[in-house]
């Protein structure tokens, strides 16, 4: 049982059978239009209940997908029975709107009713076909919204029937919790003209369907294609930011924001659809990474965030990605996390390192967070702190026998010699697995280091190199045959040194069903809701085409629905270890110049479909002719 409480409420989880909950004042039923007897739950309670239940239900059908009616509970251990009808998935729309409607309208009609706690099924994910996972953060999402409004329900409980529908529960209710406090205490990340604009949208009533596109409008020079990132971080911030009281008090103090405003965003939650290359893509200039279809106003409010993670972590990843083809296999570890601009950077950028291609970082709390191996040697600090080298080896080796031992404090050689005396005061307990060389000329360096070790019968130790590297410093030290096994890279790629921004943009595409531009703009911004198609011939992409979203090219296509009605969708749901597997599989199908850390002499072909340049001219055509008038 997962208990966990938020706000006033007690919410809970339990594997069990939702008629045996007798500590409930309410159980719900998953129920069918009819509100008759069937399969699974709703034949369950009314074999529970008796046929009373039944006839209790007769004159309340039919019912409609998302409402919500209620009756005694007869035999059942329980004041009375919620009947909710989910969703058919695939059939009922939109989906997940009312499915939220079914939660929200069973707990509000509890509250009518005076009931003090109430047990919800797993609605719509029987027969229904609803996807579990999807289902559940919408259940979850909608009970934690509702909280504040709620004064006689005080608790809640989620009863799952099946071991694996309990663990998923189980893991996304505290994990929710957790998000939705974080990224509540998030909400004024934002430029204050997202607020005014949105404020002014209100006040004039432009509420409809907006399209934004975020897109790189040129590639830097030094890069052939950049590697999406950021994606799972900015679903997270969707799916969980609020506005809560102290920052509502905020907004009250500054003069720019009206009473009713102000109050507006106490309800505000984002609502709308994401669209998304899968974290681990490379793409090119002008083709959208995300693209949002939402109210104007939730469309507005979320550019900051959604451009500040996007950018740093697809920055980092491609600059990582670069900095792992440059080893050429060899491990990569991220010791960035001293020099990156600040602590967010830092433990998203050990994300989006690992995403590149990085194997560890130093980062403990992004080992934490992430799930990412954690590495680390020692300082020279350390070795400074004892009266010798030898002796602070001794030391370390006690407490960490398989540890990296820093062999440069008062030089290479000598530090190297000290491990060589080590080994043999320690003979068969010697485990140690490598020196890290951290300055100096480290081609002659590691050279002379694997020799010395080798002739010492230590060909188990590894050269490990850090201090100052990037992928070119670790190209050309490969290139001259430097036996180095890894490399520890910290500042350049941290900071991504020699592309430290990319050329991002968040625009407005599209409103009320009509495409948008801006004419005055010196880079390409495609009006209108876009599809991506990758050309392939045999295991190799060979050219990209920008296209309508309506339109069906050859090719697959590379931007994914991973949001709808501001939930997560199951195509999401991807773990950091499969964005690295599929970054990798990705980028083993460019051609190989594109792969080069130099300028590839010929860019990788990407089109623009005949239909979107119709469109486009168009929707240009339209605005200069409405300015003109």
């Amino acid at each position: 049982m997962i208990v966990v409480h938020y706000k006033h409420l007690q919410i809970e989880c339990v594997q069990g059978d939702i008629t045996r909950q007798p500590d409930m004042d309410a159980v719900v039923n998953a129920a069918n239009a009819a509100l008759l007897p069937g399969g699974g739950v709703a034949g369950a309670i009314h074999r529970a209940a008796g046929p009373r239940l039944a006839e209790a239900c007769q004159p309340l059908a039919p019912i409609q997908p998302g409402q919500a009616v209620i009756t005694p509970a007869f035999n059942l251990p329980n004041r009375a029975v919620i009947h909710c009808l989910g969703p058919v998935y695939g059939v009922d729309s939109p989906a997940e709107m009312l499915l939220s409607a079914c939660y929200r309208n069973a707990l509000r009609l509890a509250e009518k009713e005076g009931l003090t706690s109430i047990a919800f099924p797993a609605i719509s994910t029987g027969i229904f076909g609803y996807p579990f996972s999807e289902a559940a953060r919408i259940a979850i999402h909608t009970v934690l919204d509702e909280a504040e409004q709620l004064s006689t329900v005080q608790r809640v409980r989620f009863v799952l029937f099946g071991q694996n529908d309990y663990q998923i529960y189980a893991q996304l209710l505290p994990e929710i919790i957790h998000l939705r406090e974080e990224y509540t205490r998030q909400a004024l990340f934002t430029d204050l003209y997202e607020l005014t604009m949105m404020q002014a949208y209100q006040a004039e009533g432009m509420l409809d369907q907006a399209v934004f596109t975020l897109s790189v409008g040129r590639l830097p020079q030094e890069r052939n294609f950049l590697l999406a990132a950021g994606l799972s971080t900015v679903l997270d911030y969707l799916e969980n930011v609020r506005f809560d009281q102290a920052a509502l008090d905020y907004l009250s103090t500054l003069p720019l924001f009206k009473p009713q405003f102000i109050e507006s965003l106490r309800k505000f939650r984002f609502t709308g659809e994401v669209y998304a290359l899968p974290e681990g893509t490379p793409f090119f200039a002008d083709e959208p990474i995300l693209e949002v279809v939402a109210p104007l106003p939730e469309c507005q409010f979320i550019e900051t965030y959604l451009m500040n993670q996007i950018h740093i972590q697809t920055l980092l990843a491609t600059k990582a990605q670069r900095t792992v083809q440059a080893a050429g296999g060899r491990a990569v570890v991220d010791f960035g996390a001293r020099r990156i601009h600040g602590v967010d950077a830092a433990v998203k950028g050990a994300r989006a390192f690992f995403i590149g291609g990085v194997n560890a970082t130093s980062n403990v709390l992004a080992g934490r967070e992430y799930g990412i191996a954690v590495s680390g040697t020692m300082a020279h600090s350390y070795v400074q702190a004892h009266d010798t080298e030898l002796e602070a080896f001794r030391a370390f080796t006690q407490l960490y026998p398989k540890t990296y031992l820093i062999a440069d404090t008062y030089g290479s050689v000598k530090g190297v010699q000290h491990v060589i005396e080590l080994a043999h005061e320690l003979g068969s307990n010697f485990q140690v697995a490598g020196i890290r060389l951290d300055s100096g000329d480290l081609v002659a360096l590691s050279r002379q280091a694997r020799q010395m070790l080798d002739e010492a019968g230590l060909q188990q130790v590894q050269i490990f190199a850090s201090g100052g590297l990037d992928e070119y410093k670790i190209q050309k030290l490969l290139a001259a045959g430097a036996p180095i096994d890894g490399f520890g890279v910290g500042t350049a790629m941290g900071v991504s040194k020699d592309v430290p921004s990319l050329d991002i943009a968040y625009k407005l595409t599209e409103y009320a069903g009509h495409g948008r531009v801006k004419l005055s703009s010196t880079r390409t911004v495609l009006a209108g809701r876009k599809q991506v198609f990758r050309q392939p011939q045999g295991s190799q992409d060979i050219g990209d085409t920008i296209a309508r979203a309506e339109e069906h090219l050859p090719g697959r296509p590379l931007l994914v629905p991973v949001m709808r009605g501001g939930y997560r969708l199951q195509a999401a749901e991807v773990s950091l270890p499969q964005a690295q597997a599929y970054a990798r599989e990705q980028l083993a199908r460019l051609p190989q110049a594109l792969l080069a850390l130099e300028k590839a002499a010929e860019p990788y072909p990407v089109a623009i479909s005949p239909a979107l340049q119709e469109y486009q001219q168009e929707t240009q055509r339209r605005f200069t002719e409405q300015e003109e008038e």
